[in-house]
Order: C-alpha cells, then structure tokens, then sequence
C-alpha cells in the first residue's frame, strides 16, 4: 500500500518522488519528521510538515544510522542495486 505525497524533489538527487510506502506497518501514510529512504539515490530523508521531503539534521542522522531496522532498509536497497 502506497500513499500519494504532494510532488517534490528528494533534496539529495532532485528526482521526484510522489508516493511513500512503509512496508512495516499496514498504515502508510507519514507524519512530518517520519524518515524515508529515496528509492533512487538511498539517501535518508525526512517528511516536513508539508509532507515534502527535507535532509535530516545532524541529529536524525545520527539516530538514524543507530536505528537496527534503518541500518537493515538502507542495506537491503544496496543489495538492490548490485543486482
């Protein structure tokens, strides 16, 4: 299950993404500061409260690179592009 986001770039490879899928929960739809991983660059972004994406800051990503689960999401895209 997807969910339609307003249309903006990832701040990291300007492509646009339109849509977030959280393949953890049955509810997909984000809240502002939840994070996502662009599925064209892998770089973590953050939902403002707009719902368009942000970099995250110093601190989200030092949370985020000591969150087990994002370590495992951001090595499974890897693997996704050696394919």
């Amino acid at each position: 299950m997807s969910t339609r986001l307003p249309a903006c770039d990832c701040p990291w490879c300007s492509e646009e993404v339109i849509a977030a899928t959280d393949p953890l929960r049955d509810d997909s739809v984000p809240s502002p500061g939840d994070a996502t991983l662009c599925i064209y660059c892998g770089e973590w972004c953050v939902f403002d409260t707009d719902l368009t994406l942000r970099k995250p800051t110093d601190n989200e990503f030092i949370s985020l690179a000591a969150d087990p689960t994002c370590r495992d999401l951001r090595a499974a895209w890897v693997q996704t592009r050696k394919n």
